[in-house]
């Protein structure tokens, strides 16, 4: 597999890589929730009441899951909020800041009762 295609191989130059990749592909497939047998099977079984990521290890689980588990800290460290109208993100539990040593607020001023990014962003200049 790791040799040319010239020399009859499939040209893969790391092998783990690919497969890492191709699995990251999948369990992003179990985030966004598609319509395939495969997701709905798994959602059934492994995270019913949640989303992928918040998904939990189990003991006695399949390969198929165990290889698409493996790669949920993959997902959680690549993603990104796009903040939008800001309605969907939580400025308190969520990771939305830009800064990697801060991604979430502390702290509340005292007295607000403020939830949503929404809820933070002036409506007249969108900032």
């Amino acid at each position: 597999m790791c040799q040319s295609k010239r020399n009859g191989g499939l040209g893969f130059r790391n092998v783990e890589a690919f497969n890492t990749t191709f699995l990251a592909k999948l369990a992003w497939r179990m985030e966004i929730g598609d319509d395939s047998l495969l997701y709905k099977s798994f959602k059934q079984k492994y995270f019913k009441n949640c989303d992928f990521l918040e998904a939990l290890k189990s003991r006695k689980v399949s390969g198929v899951w165990k290889g698409i588990f493996s790669v949920q800290a993959v997902i959680k460290k690549g993603m990104k909020w796009r903040i939008g109208d800001g309605n969907d993100v939580n400025c308190w539990l969520e990771n939305w800041l830009p800064d990697r040593s801060k991604f979430s607020v502390s702290s509340q001023p005292f007295g607000a009762s403020i939830s949503t990014v929404a809820e933070l962003i002036n409506p007249s200049t969108h900032k």
